[in-house]
């Protein structure tokens, strides 16, 4: 039971019912997909402190070159 309570509240915040860290190689439109209108923020973001993409575990947010 305590998982199913932990679930309910985080639910919202996640798309398609998976956990962000839970990608692997899915492709860019999977990333886009689960991170929704923050997409482009989070680019820009990496964009700015992390350009050469040394973090690109999991659900790779890619600099724009």
């Amino acid at each position: 039971m305590a998982g199913r309570n932990f679930w309910n509240p985080v639910e919202p915040f996640v798309a398609n019912g998976f956990y962000t860290n839970s990608l692997m190689d899915e492709g860019v439109s999977a990333v886009q997909a689960n991170f929704k209108g923050n997409y482009t923020r989070l680019v820009a973001l990496k964009n700015k402190y992390d350009p050469t993409n040394v973090f690109r575990l999991n659900a790779n947010i890619a600099p724009m070159v």
